[in-house]
């Protein structure tokens, strides 16, 4: 990764001591070098040097992304995508059942437990 990014004969950082004492100097370094391509263009480069590196992905990366689809990371239960149980076993394979109770089913309730009035007024009110 040092000569990807350039610093591969920096004596700074020949060294795992070397590149603690000069931390901020690599992190400067590695922000700039990231900054100046694409994020494809990074990644590739990374997976060329057999470097290890990973995008940080908001949530609709995520859900695009082929290897997470591939795995079944992601599930869809009542119109609700949401994680998938982690452990895959053969023979007692985790399943999402249902999505829950939908936002608000127990508001109600819950109020008239505290004492107070439904929102909109209801019976409470």
């Amino acid at each position: 990764m040092l000569d990807l990014i350039g610093v591969g004969a920096d004596e700074r950082f020949a060294t795992f001591a070397g590149r603690e004492e000069h931390r901020s100097e690599m992190d400067e370094t590695v922000a700039a070098w990231i900054g100046a391509r694409t994020s494809a263009d990074v990644l590739a480069l990374f997976d060329e040097a057999e470097a290890a590196i990973a995008p940080v992905y908001t949530m609709a990366d995520l859900v695009a992304d082929p290897h997470v689809r591939d795995r079944g990371v992601l599930v869809e239960v009542d119109g609700v995508l949401m994680q998938a149980p982690v452990a895959r076993m053969s023979r007692t394979p985790g399943v999402v059942r249902h999505a829950g109770r939908p936002l608000g089913a127990d508001t109600d309730e819950i109020l008239a437990e505290l004492g107070l009035s439904p929102p909109g007024g209801g019976p409470e009110a």
